[in-house]
Order: C-alpha cells, then sequence, then structure tokens
C-alpha cells in the first residue's frame, strides 16, 4: 500500500540521508522528500511549505533535532516531528519526548522507520479531527447560546412534574429575575394562579403526542416586581436519544403589545357603535321632529292649494307646498344616504316585489307634475306584464322618484318616459328625459354625493347633488346595476337592471272590484280610529278622512285604549310616539290585540319613524301595514282601500 506523503528531511550526512530514502522506499511510501542539511536550509523549507511529517538527526553541525523542533513547532504546530538518532541513549529519548517530539527511531533500525511514521501521522490526524469536531462543537456551543441569549421569546424546558430543567435568559429580563435563580423551580410558580391547570393541562398533553402541536394556549406569566404578563404559549415534545424523563420545549412570546392593540381596537369598535348608535337615534329623533309638522305643513297646503283654486292665495299655498316637499327630499335624502352607507341593507331581507304595479302606481303620483312642467309623460309598461324582483320595496320607490324627479327637473320640453322591459332573465326599469343631457367631462363624478354639473353660487338648479349618489347605494346594495346612455343638451335615459325572481309564479289580476265601489263600502259609516298625540295632525286626519268613513281620533294611549274597550273599531291608524303618554304605539297596539274583538282588525302603523328598518321592526311586531309620515290624503285611502278590497273579496 503506498502513501503519498511530503517528507522534509533533515540530516548533515548524505549516505544516511540515503540510508533514510532507501527505507521509505521499502516501505513502499510513494513519498517526495526534500532534504536539508544545516540550520539555514531547514528554516527555509519548513516556512516554504508544509510537509506531511518531519525526519531529523538528533546530532547536526552545530544544531540539534530539538532545535528544528522549536523552529517547526514555531511555523506548523500540528506537523508530526520524528527524531533519527545514531545511538541508543535513554536520556535522548527522555528529552525528545519531553520536547514534543512524537517519536525517535535509532539508524540501526530503520525497519521501525515505516511503522513510526503511520502510527504518528495516524495519531496526528486523530488529534486534528479530534480538534476539529471541539472546536466546530464549541462554536455550535457558543452559536446557539448567543441565539437563546439574543431571542426575546422565553425558552424553558419542562418535565412531567413541571419542573424548568432549562430556561432562556429572555425570562430573567422579561420577568425580572436573576440569572440562573429559576433552574429547577416548579413552573406553576411562574404562571397566574387561574393558568396553572390550563398550562399543566396543556404541557401534559403534549409530551403525550408523538408529534409537535400547532395549536397554542394563552398564559399570564409572573412578574418579580407583581402583575403578570400576556404570552402566547407553544409546547413541542423534545425527543432526544438517551434522555430518560419525559420533557417538553415551551415557548413563551410576549404578547403585551397584541392585547393592548386588540383592547385598543374593542374600544374602537364599541366608541364606534356607541357613535353609530348615538348618529341612529338623532336622524331618527330628527326625523321625527320634522316630519311630524311637516305632515301639517304639506297636508295643510295641499288642502288650501285645491281649496283656493282660481284664487290668489293658491299661488301663495303651491308656494309653500313646493318648498316643503323639496325640503322633505332633502331630509330623506341624507337620511337614506346614512342608512345605505352603514349598510343596513341586508340581501336575506329582500322580497319579491311586483315591479309593473309599482311603477304604475309611481307614476300616476308624478304624471301630473310632468303634464304641469308642459311636458309629454310617457309610460311603456304592458297591462299584464307582471315581473317580479327580490328587492327592497321603499328603496325601490326611492330610486324611481329620484330618476323621475331628476328627468322632470333637468327638462324644459319634450317629455319623461318611463319604461318596463324583461331581457335575459332581468327586469329593465329605464327613465328617458329630452332635458339637457350631461356632459362627457362630468360623467365620472355622476353618482358622487354632493356634487353637479353645475355648482356654485351660479348653480343653475336646486338640490344637494344626493339623488344619483343614493340611487347607486340603493342600487347595488340590492344587487343590481344602474347605467346611464345621454347626450349634451339632447337628453339622458338611466337604466337600472334587477335579476328576476323565478320562483314567483305570475297571474293576471282580473278584480272586477272597482275604486269608486270600495269607496261606497269605505263611506258606509265604516268606525276608523285614528291615534294621534299632536293637534294640528289630528285636525289634517279629520280634514283627509272624514269624507269616507266614521273617524274618531284618540290623543294618547289611554284614551285610544278606553276607544277600543267602548266601541268596535274596523281598522286602527296607530302613531308610535304618542308624546307624555305612558305607552308608546307598539304597546297600545298590542293591548289592543289582546282584546278578543281585535284579532283580526287592521292596525296600520302611522308614524314618523320613517326609515326601511323602523318599517320592518313595526311590521314584525305585528301592524298590519305601515305608512310614514308626511303621509298624503291619497296614501292613507289607499291604505283604507287595501283592507276593504280584502273584505269586499271575502264577501264576493
Amino acid at each position: 500500500m503506498t502513501e503519498d506523503l511530503n517528507i522534509l528531511l533533515l540530516e548533515n550526512s548524505k549516505m544516511d540521508a540515503e540510508l533514510v530514502k532507501h527505507a521509505l522506499m521499502r516501505a513502499e511510501f510513494n513519498c517526495k522528500v526534500r532534504h536539508a542539511v544545516n540550520k539555514s536550509e531547514f528554516t527555509t523549507m519548513i516556512k516554504d511549505s508544509t510537509p506531511d511529517i518531519v525526519l531529523a538527526d538528533f546530532y547536526l553541525d552545530g544544531f540539534t533535532g530539538l532545535e528544528a523542533l522549536a523552529i517547526a513547532r514555531e511555523v506548523h504546530p500540528d506537523v508530526p516531528f520524528i527524531v533519527l538518532t545514531g545511538t541508543i541513549n535513554e536520556q535522548i529519548a527522555m528529552d525528545c519526548l519531553n520536547a514534543g517530539v512524537d517519536d525517535y527511531v535509532t539508524k540501526e533500525h530503520l525497519i521501525r522507520l515505516s511503522p513510526s511514521i503511520r502510527v504518528t501521522i495516524a495519531q496526528r490526524n486523530a488529534a486534528k479531527a479530534k480538534k476539529q469536531v471541539e472546536e466546530t462543537l464549541h462554536y455550535r456551543e457558543e452559536y446557539y447560546r448567543s441565539l437563546i441569549e439574543s431571542v426575546t421569546d422565553v425558552i424553558a424546558v419542562v418535565n412531567e412534574q413541571g419542573v424548568l430543567r432549562f430556561i432562556s435568559p429572555a425570562a430573567h429580563r422579561l420577568l425580572g429575575y436573576e440569572a440562573g435563580t429559576l433552574q429547577d423551580r416548579d413552573l406553576a410558580e411562574l404562571l397566574h394562579d387561574e393558568d396553572i391547570n390550563k398550562c399543566r393541562k396543556y404541557v401534559l398533553s403534549t409530551l403525550d403526542l408523538s408529534e409537535g402541536r400547532a395549536n397554542s394556549v394563552e398564559l399570564r406569566l409572573r412578574k418579580r416586581s407583581g402583575g403578570h404578563v400576556a404570552t402566547d404559549c407553544v409546547a413541542k415534545r423534545l425527543r432526544i436519544q438517551g434522555l430518560e424523563e419525559k420533557q417538553a420545549v415551551v415557548v413563551f412570546r410576549d404578547i403585551t403589545d397584541r392585547k393592548e392593540f386588540e383592547q385598543s381596537l374593542i374600544e374602537a369598535k364599541n366608541k364606534a357603535e356607541e357613535m353609530d348608535q348615538l348618529k341612529t337615534h338623532m336622524l331618527a329623533n330628527l326625523s321625527h321632529e320634522i316630519r311630524t309638522p311637516m305632515n301639517a305643513i304639506l297636508g295643510f297646503s295641499s288642502i288650501l292649494k285645491n281649496d283656493l283654486q282660481g284664487h290668489d292665495g293658491h299661488e301663495f299655498a303651491d308656494l309653500i307646498n313646493t318648498s316643503a316637499n323639496r325640503l322633505m327630499l332633502t331630509l330623506d335624502n341624507i337620511i337614506t344616504l346614512a342608512q345605505l352607507e352603514s349598510g343596513d341593507i341586508n340581501r336575506s331581507d329582500l322580497e319579491p316585489v311586483e315591479l309593473s304595479s309599482e311603477l304604475f302606481e309611481l307614476f300616476s303620483l308624478f304624471e301630473s307634475r310632468i303634464t304641469d312642467a308642459g311636458l309629454v309623460s310617457i309610460m311603456d309598461i304592458e297591462n299584464n306584464q307582471q315581473l317580479f324582483s327580490r328587492i327592497n320595496s321603499t328603496l325601490f320607490r326611492k330610486i324611481v322618484e329620484s330618476l323621475l324627479d331628476n328627468a322632470v327637473k333637468f327638462t324644459k320640453e319634450g317629455s319623461v318616459k318611463l319604461s318596463l322591459k324583461e331581457k335575459q332573465g332581468s327586469a329593465i326599469v329605464s327613465v328617458s328625459d329630452t332635458g339637457i343631457g350631461i356632459s362627457e367631462e362630468f360623467l365620472p363624478q355622476l353618482f358622487t354625493p354632493f356634487t353637479q354639473e353645475s355648482a356654485g353660487r351660479n348653480r343653475n338648479y336646486e338640490g344637494t347633488g344626493l339623488g344619483l349618489a343614493l340611487t347607486q347605494l340603493a342600487v347595488e346594495q340590492m344587487g343590481g346595476s344602474i347605467s346611464v346612455s345621454t347626450s349634451k343638451n339632447y337628453g339622458s335615459t338611466f337604466t337600472v337592471t334587477f335579476p328576476l325572481d323565478k320562483s314567483v309564479v305570475t297571474t293576471t289580476s282580473a278584480s272586477g272590484t272597482t275604486e269608486e265601489a270600495v269607496l261606497e263600502e269605505v263611506q258606509s259609516d265604516v268606525a276608523v280610529l285614528a291615534v294621534e298625540d299632536d293637534g294640528v295632525n289630528q285636525f289634517l286626519l279629520q280634514e283627509y278622512l272624514s269624507e269616507y268613513c266614521d273617524i274618531t281620533v284618540a290623543g294618547s294611549a289611554e284614551e285610544a285604549i278606553e276607544a277600543c274597550k267602548k266601541t268596535q273599531f274596523e281598522l286602527i291608524l296607530q302613531d308610535i310616539n304618542l308624546g307624555t303618554s305612558r305607552f308608546d304605539g307598539i304597546e297600545v297596539m298590542k293591548t289592543v290585540r289582546e282584546m278578543e274583538q281585535y284579532r283580526e282588525v287592521p292596525i296600520v302603523a302611522a308614524t314618523a319613524y320613517a326609515s326601511d328598518k323602523d318599517r320592518q321592526v313595526f311590521l314584525s311586531e305585528g301592524f298590519s301595514d305601515y305608512v310614514a309620515k308626511p303621509y298624503t290624503k291619497e296614501q292613507l285611502l289607499s291604505v283604507l282601500k287595501k283592507f276593504f278590497l280584502e273584505r269586499l273579496a271575502t264577501k264576493m
């Protein structure tokens, strides 16, 4: 077997040098031998390269092998060094070994040179490998110790009894304990009393697992100075060969900042909800306090306008009525915008609505306004076309009212058209006009709240700029879409699309009961109770309905309940806010419903609480129907007709 070796030989005897080389060849070493004969040559050669082994004669001219050893060790401490000596001398052998020579061989027994070289190199390699392992272990130990010391999380090792076998320096920094004082203590001593059982159960269950666990548990660690630190704890079974007891690595992460942030979010959420409730209450109160007097203003101005036909005061009454309607529209838009932006519309609350009948009713209300403005009114809806869509009927009416209102407002001559068509499973509602149209530059801002193409002090048209913004919000929250086709000075067409509800079976209405027959039925001494605490609105109700029914007005909850005990009414119009009464309108309705004779009598909420959510609440409480203030005479008659139509239908 050959060895590739670089050997540096220090020998001043040429013959002895040849003998050494011959011995190396006989030992089948594949080696390269560099030969130095004195101190100068040896020093130069040892510094120029690193030999695998040095062979040095002990006695040289003015130089010894031990001196050569010193030079070699200074330059290459790990290179093996064997002394060659011509005499057997125990003192020399002892001196060599004490000086650090790896071995010595007599020249008379060069046959030992080969095994000596092999053993020496093997020993040196083993020592070198051991040193490398030790250095690697030391490096890794220092590396991981540095990692552990720099990690801000608390790392602990605990056994089944909860004893701390190891805990990282972060525990001392976080909890304020002196270094080394936590080792071998019970982990329970560091826990909040309420968390001890939870921690023990968590760690023990971890020790029984074959793998780690992904879930964590929140625990509070006790600080030396008092108080606690909130932590997120994760544990994993520690598996080391030869480890006799079960141990788990437990990592505690300080989540104080996270808990404070979560608490701030909760507080902010509560504050936002509180502010939202305050806003809701404020808007509801604002709406109620404005709608109640506006009901009278609109009602009496409408009566005056009709009674003063042909007189000078007719124009004044008309102006009062128009201005009041404008104010109500502004109020409605602001409140509706707030409700829509807060996401009050729930898709699950939407119900099937028959669109054609809704549009017929709406257009009939607008028709006189269209013709009064000198415009042609066009309605393109087939009488027998019943299209159902799952929407909110109140919002749908607001959408169409807003589009029709804009069409009339921005059209000086020509026509206003309302149409309903079915296309590819959708209902298409369009409002077209021949008005001023919209410039291409303004189209991107068209649905932005409080914006108008004509703005500032020189604006040409009244309004808040909320109508189209509300329309878009309402349409999209009900799952529909809105688009516009327009040309400046040539008119606009707004198209609203809703998916059809095919689950509703459509039928053709063929009722033979006329409106006149209903009014005759209503006029036949039908007893109606109107519960209203506002004196002006009491007077208005009598003006509206006394021609059509026998109306009784009650000004308080107590008065209404007493009236129901004495008289059998066939319909009740119930206000909700009854001022100083002990009960509100809902409680009155429920009290009356408990009377046997009123189990089936229609009770209609007639109130200034006018949001769609209010409507849903009142209907869910048990009211038969709902009408919002300010209501018109036509709306009240429509309510009466609805219930007496049902009564007539049961008689036929």
